[in-house]
């Protein structure tokens, strides 16, 4: 389970191309190619390893203040559990 003072880390080993609204990412390692909408994107971009889950929240809610948010900081620790389920984020 995420924890809200987590700092994922994506990993930069990962190859990144655009397709129109969403964005590829293709995982030689594992053989797997994954695609992101907008949203997840935008996220993935905040994991660097020294943004907490609180930190991201702040920078998503910036972006979209229309949103609740207690269903974006949800919404945003869902996605960080996606992309721990697929080994897009590293362990530290």
């Amino acid at each position: 389970m995420t924890e809200i003072n987590e700092k994922p880390k994506k990993r930069d080993d990962l190859a990144i191309k655009e397709l129109g609204d969403e964005i590829m990412l293709y995982d030689e390692t594992n053989e797997k190619i994954h695609v992101l909408n907008h949203t997840a994107y935008l996220i993935w971009g905040f994991c660097d390893g020294n943004h907490t889950l609180k930190d991201i929240e702040e920078e998503m809610n910036n972006k979209f203040s229309m949103i609740n948010s207690s269903a974006m900081l949800k919404d945003i620790m869902n996605a960080i559990d996606d992309f721990k389920n697929n080994k897009l984020i590293i362990n530290q």
